[in-house]
């Protein structure tokens, strides 16, 4: 059997859709993730760089 992994995001009061029944609100937060995910890989890659070039000196 196989397993199914879900992921919902919903505002504090429990709703996907605000009141006109837009889910904009979850691309922003999407982009977010996005952009975060960036960032921490941006971070890595220099972080790596910077340890190849003390081990060459």
């Amino acid at each position: 059997m196989r397993k199914i992994i879900l992921y919902i995001a919903m505002s504090l009061d429990g709703k996907i859709a605000d009141e006109n029944g837009n889910v904009n609100w979850l691309v922003m937060i999407f982009m977010i993730q996005v952009l975060h995910m960036i960032i921490l890989f941006k971070t890595l890659i220099q972080s790596s760089w910077d340890i190849i070039h003390i081990i060459k000196l």
